[in-house]
């Protein structure tokens, strides 16, 4: 969204999301020409051996994130920026 409203381009740009995107998330990011999607959570459903995802130059890289501690980092980081 941001980047087409400032007319930036998105090509050949690695993305990163915190889930799987949705076919049509997917589909959109594939005809902007992301390279590659990289993401942490799987959903229920998820099979990236489907058509859609098989025939498109965009990669999707699972990567093994722990969220929670994640969250944790950046809570910690805002409350000690309260402190300042």
């Amino acid at each position: 969204g941001q980047a087409a409203h400032y007319g930036t381009s998105v090509y050949d740009a690695d993305v990163y999301v915190t889930a799987f995107p949705c076919t049509a998330c997917f589909k959109i990011l594939c005809a902007s020409g992301v390279k590659t999607i990289y993401f942490s959570e799987k959903y229920k459903y998820y099979r990236s051996e489907d058509e859609i995802y098989k025939n498109t130059k965009t990669k999707l890289v699972h990567l093994s994130i722990d969220l929670e501690k994640i969250n944790n980092i950046f809570t910690q980081g805002m409350e000690q920026d309260k402190n300042i």
